[in-house]
């Protein structure tokens, strides 16, 4: 049993360092900040951070459909973190991915796997006065999320492997949604 999470653990180090290095000689790489000592890079819609373990932080956006806010350009992000310094996923969101429209969507499987990341900007977003919604996409409703307690209620509803959970999203923004 053993041997086999050594595997999966090799495939996965191999897989990321393949993927950093594809990344790092992509021509349209460019750092575009630092912090905690490491490279932020940028290639295309992909921002990464890599250190002497491997890839530390990565976060990919791609354009949403107008049934989250009509209208409106915002992006849906998959954020994958492993020995990212701390407060570089923070950093990053705010000072690099949101401004990319002011409109910022995770679908409920990133919400799950990240709960400590998308709590943590849940909480920020709301002290920092932006705009937080519960995204219901089957309904076609947008529920504003006022206190961090709303979102930890909410969260539990989320999970499970049902179409229902795979309808969920959360928004966050810097303007409101109405």
């Amino acid at each position: 049993m053993s041997r086999r999470r050594s595997t999966s653990a090799a495939e996965r180090i191999a897989f990321t360092a393949r993927l950093v290095s594809k990344l790092r000689h992509d021509s349209r790489a460019r750092v575009i900040d630092r912090f905690g000592g490491l490279d932020l890079v940028k290639v295309g819609q992909t921002i990464f951070a890599s250190n002497q373990v491997g890839l530390a932080f990565f976060v990919k956006w791609e354009d949403c459909k107008d049934v989250i806010l009509p209208g409106r350009h915002c992006i849906q992000i998959a954020v994958w973190r492993r020995t990212a310094p701390p407060g570089m996923p923070r950093y990053t969101f705010y000072r690099h991915v949101l401004p990319v429209c002011g409109a910022v969507v995770a679908n409920a499987k990133q919400v799950i796997d990240g709960e400590r990341f998308w709590g943590d900007q849940v909480y920020e977003a709301l002290e920092h006065g932006l705009y937080v919604y519960r995204v219901n996409l089957a309904q076609q409703v947008r529920r504003p999320i006022r206190f961090i307690e709303e979102y930890l209620a909410w969260q539990p509803e989320m999970r499970g492997q049902e179409v229902r959970h795979e309808q969920e999203r959360l928004l966050i923004t810097d303007q409101p949604a109405d």
